[in-house]
């Protein structure tokens, strides 16, 4: 019985247009519900269907009451109020009444910070037809929850308290994490702004120095690193090996592979294809070849578990050389391409940047079997560095 219903709500029936509970990359699961153009998700803390089923109704139950209780705090026109007024006669006579008909339009519709998430999301889908990604919501979500004071009270020095707060002598975040969390309002401020929702309104971000200054360079792979990456490859769960080897011979972002499910593979093809709305951009969503015997390699291991999470792999390409990171292969990919002359714009259609000026207007891109030609002198040194040639 709990079994069916585990299934029901992992699996819902044909016809609905979301799923309830979802499954992130590192195989947690979690529920996300729709409501005003918003995603509203909570985690269900475990990687078992069945556990996560169980929870369920629970934290939708609390994702509702906790947006119910966010609506009555923005709709205050229901509650009572009391005025009076001076009769001709000279007696005072007191009525009841709501604050929506006493209240200045400003009183009654505060804007607050969860009304400029909403326009950002409505501008996005006027202007690109497409929502933003999970990421997006739970970088502004994040910060909404974070930030002390509400959008009417926010003033550089309240922004400079705030970061003070998230620093070391407050909650401990890293300058990065600081920078994400001002960012996020700030950018939800522009926005509004522009599509005039604010209405004569200065971003009072944008006079806090809020940047982090120690952004970390990412290291790029060396040929050498390939090299090294032989005995890594060799020592590497299926999953984790396979998430390496796309990054190497693919140039992917790591959340590329990690988001791809098995539907996302044309393995008698030799394709993996990063479909709309889950890549980073636009340019982002593309398809691209795939070494073959990459994709027998795939094809047996059947997408037995989900892709690892960044954090473990990091911890074991740092093993090899300490600065290595997924992104390394990425940026090792284009280095690649360079030291080989491949044709540059080839590349930058495979690995998903943006061509430049009307190049990326006119005609439909590459096809598989030109990004496939571009990319094989790449793929060669790379078999000649890791031992396979």
């Amino acid at each position: 019985m709990l079994k069916g219903v585990a299934e029901l709500l992992l699996y819902p029936a044909m016809g609905r247009p979301q799923k309830v509970i979802q499954q992130r990359a590192n195989g947690t699961y979690y529920v996300r519900l729709h409501k005003d153009g918003r995603r509203l998700t909570r985690s269900l803390g475990t990687k078992d269907p069945l556990v996560a089923a169980s929870r369920a109704s629970e934290a939708i139950r609390s994702l509702q009451e906790d947006e119910r209780g966010l609506e009555a705090e923005r709709w205050p026109g229901d509650e009572p109020a009391v005025i009076g007024e001076m009769q001709p006669d000279g007696t005072w006579v007191e009525r009841e009444t709501t604050w929506r008909e006493i209240a200045e339009p400003e009183e009654l519709l505060r804007t607050d910070w969860k009304d400029l998430l909403r326009e950002a999301v409505a501008v996005r889908k006027r202007s690109e037809g497409k929502d933003f990604s999970d990421s997006w919501y739970t970088n502004n979500e994040l910060a909404i929850r974070d930030c002390p004071f509400t959008l009417d009270e926010a003033s550089p020095k309240a922004i400079r308290k705030w970061i003070e707060s998230m620093g070391p002598s407050g909650k401990g975040y890293k300058g990065r994490t600081v920078e994400m969390r001002c960012g996020a309002l700030s950018n939800l401020i522009n926005v509004s702004i522009k599509s005039g929702l604010l209405e004569e309104f200065s971003n009072p971000f944008e006079k806090v120095s809020f940047t982090n200054k120690s952004t970390k360079h990412i290291y790029t792979a060396s040929e050498e690193d390939y090299e090294r990456m032989k005995a890594v490859l060799e020592t590497a769960p299926t999953g984790t090996r396979l998430l390496l080897l796309i990054q190497m011979y693919g140039g992917t972002r790591v959340s590329e592979v990690q988001k791809r499910e098995p539907k996302d593979f044309d393995l008698e093809a030799g394709t993996m294809t990063i479909p709309i709305g889950t890549g980073k951009n636009k340019s982002s969503e593309r398809t691209i070849p795939l070494p073959s015997w990459l994709c027998e390699e795939i094809k047996a291991w059947g997408f037995q578990r989900s892709w690892p999470v960044t954090t473990g792999v990091n911890q074991r390409l740092s093993l090899a050389k300490k600065e290595l990171t997924t992104h390394s292969f990425r940026h090792g990919f284009i280095r690649l391409s360079r030291e080989l002359g491949c044709e540059p714009m080839a590349i930058e259609a495979f690995i998903g940047h943006r061509l430049p000026g009307m190049q990326a207007t006119y005609g439909s891109g590459f096809s598989v079997n030109a990004l496939a030609k571009a990319a094989a002198p790449i793929w060669k040194r790379i078999d000649e560095l890791t031992s396979r040639a």
